[in-house]
């Protein structure tokens, strides 16, 4: 006999695989501690290619990292408002790194202050680019 799972169960439990496999798809899953270093983790194996977990801070006098730990917390000088933030963190992401604007977007969080970066190609390591991070960071 089959059991019987109410349709609630079930909308749930086929909900959660969707979205775990919709993660998996965008190479977000990253459940391993060797492919994580604070707020960077490696984007699908790629080495050069890395998620950086990022907070905003909207209208900022001057736009700058403020710290950096799970996250990188970041001022921009820009309001929240019509993507104004959303494109001036993409710019001074790629300016800090040193690399062109078409290789950091943004995965996650398109209106929210919490936000999931992609950086593709910044020719250095995880390590390197940590520490640039960490080197700016004013706390």
């Amino acid at each position: 006999m089959k059991s019987k799972k109410s349709k609630g169960t079930q909308s749930k439990v086929q909900a959660k695989s969707t979205k775990q496999q919709s993660q998996e798809t965008k190479g977000l899953n990253s459940n391993t501690k060797d492919n994580k270093l604070g707020p960077l983790s490696t984007y699908k194996d790629k080495k050069d290619n890395f998620l950086l977990s990022v907070w905003i801070k909207p209208n900022a006098s001057v736009s700058s990292i403020v710290s950096v730990g799970d996250a990188v917390e970041v001022a921009v000088a820009a309001p929240p408002r019509e993507g104004e933030a959303n494109k001036a963190i993409v710019e001074y992401i790629a300016k800090f790194l040193g690399i062109r604007k078409t290789s950091v977007e943004i995965l996650q969080g398109h209106k929210a202050r919490q936000k999931v970066l992609l950086i593709e190609g910044s020719g250095c390591s995880m390590e390197e680019l940590y520490a640039k991070l960490k080197s700016a960071d004013t706390t």
